[in-house]
């Protein structure tokens, strides 16, 4: 199913992530469509186990194997 939605066509991907409260956005034209279509579909990656987002890098640091990349950014600082 997908639903268009005027106006919204050059809204930020990484805003609309975090406003859908989703793991993976794509945007692209839709031909002769004007605004935003969305299309639901499962996410790329693996699941975060502290945010559980579906991200692409998670995994890509040794000392954290189940976070992503954004995850271990946040922690590093904390981790005793």
């Amino acid at each position: 199913m997908v639903k268009t939605f005027p106006g919204w066509a050059d809204i930020d991907k990484d805003v609309l992530r975090e406003l859908l409260n989703v793991s993976q956005v794509i945007a692209s034209q839709q031909g002769d469509r004007e605004g935003l279509s969305i299309q639901v579909a499962k996410a790329d990656g693996r699941k975060c186990e502290r945010c559980w987002h579906w991200e692409e890098d998670v995994g890509v640091n040794g000392a954290h194997p189940t976070l992503c990349g954004r995850c271990v950014l946040a922690i590093r600082d904390i981790v005793i």
